[in-house]
Formats: C-alpha cells, structure tokens, sequence
C-alpha cells in the first residue's frame, strides 16, 4: 500500500479562457485532448495529462468535484487500494468512495483536516 505518483490535479476557473492560457502560455503546459470529461481542458506535461481545467459552470454534473474556483483536487496514483481503503476509513473523516468516468473506477476523496491545499485527495 503506497502512492506512486502525483496522476493530475483539477482547477476549477470562472474564466476558462485566461486559466488556460496561464497553464499553456506562463507555465509551458502543452494543450491536449480531453479525458473522459467533454468540454473541459487539460494539459500535459511531454505524453501525461497533468492538468484538468474546468468552468466553475460546468461541475454541478460532476458531484465528485467542489464548485468554487481553485484547486479542487490531486489525484495520486497507488498501489494497493484496499489496503488504502482500509486506512483512510480509519483515519479520514469524512471520506467518500465513488465510481468515476466511463470506466467506471473507484475513486476515494479525502478532505485535508487542516483546510489546507490539497482539499480533496483522490486516490
């Protein structure tokens, strides 16, 4: 049971244009096709998806994600989800398990005590 590796991290905007050139334009972030979520932006670092960028308008569909703008989320990748499971249930308040995108893959959120970034881990 261990996190491998930061998956992607999701921003909610309300101005989807000039978060998208920030994420492009000031950090170098190349533009890519959209995962899973239409109408939504991502941008990736050489072949990974690194970015999700989506309308603070557009998450009321998206019950998993938050609705104020920022930083929503940082997926991490991980080895061993039941294991996992098991120690969020016992140390995290609040946790929510949910089956996300057309896959339909288990998704754990996790809220940081402290309201501290990141607010959600999804894992």
């Amino acid at each position: 049971m261990s996190i491998m590796e930061i998956d992607h991290l999701t921003v909610i905007t309300d101005d989807l244009e000039a978060t998208s050139r920030f994420y492009a334009e000031t950090l170098g972030l190349t533009p890519g096709p959209a995962l899973g979520t239409p109408d939504t932006k991502w941008f990736y670092a050489g072949e990974k998806p690194l970015v999700h960028v989506l309308h603070q308008a557009q998450t009321g569909s998206l019950a998993h994600l938050g609705s104020k703008p920022g930083l929503d989320h940082i997926a991490f990748t991980i080895r061993g989800f039941d294991a996992f499971h098991r120690r969020l249930r016992a140390t995290a308040p609040g946790l929510r398990s949910q089956m996300v995108g057309k896959e339909k893959l288990p998704r754990l959120f996790a809220t940081d005590p402290n309201g501290v970034l990141p607010r959600k881990i999804t894992v």
